[in-house]
């Protein structure tokens, strides 16, 4: 994965993680044991928006995210004050 990863992110500058399970959606936002570099990517959870729609968002953090639709588009994620999982 680390070669896929480098590669699109080189060639199309859109790489995140998908956590499969939820314990790696918990260590997301922890240390990588034995895989450092995925912690150079950001991280996609699922979550609702203001509007309690199922919505995946984007995460640099647990607290810095954006939407997926608005990544794709070029925003980047932004600090928020609440938590979406």
């Amino acid at each position: 994965m680390p070669w896929e990863c480098g590669y699109f992110d080189a060639s199309k500058s859109k790489v995140a993680i998908c956590p499969i399970s939820e314990s790696a959606i918990q260590a997301m936002s922890d240390q990588y044991k034995g895989q450092e570099y995925l912690g150079l990517y950001p991280y996609v959870a699922d979550g609702q928006d203001s509007y309690n729609k199922d919505t995946l968002w984007i995460h640099d953090s647990a607290t810095k995210y954006c939407s997926l639709v608005s990544w794709m588009k070029g925003k980047l994620p932004k600090y928020r004050i609440s938590y979406v999982r």
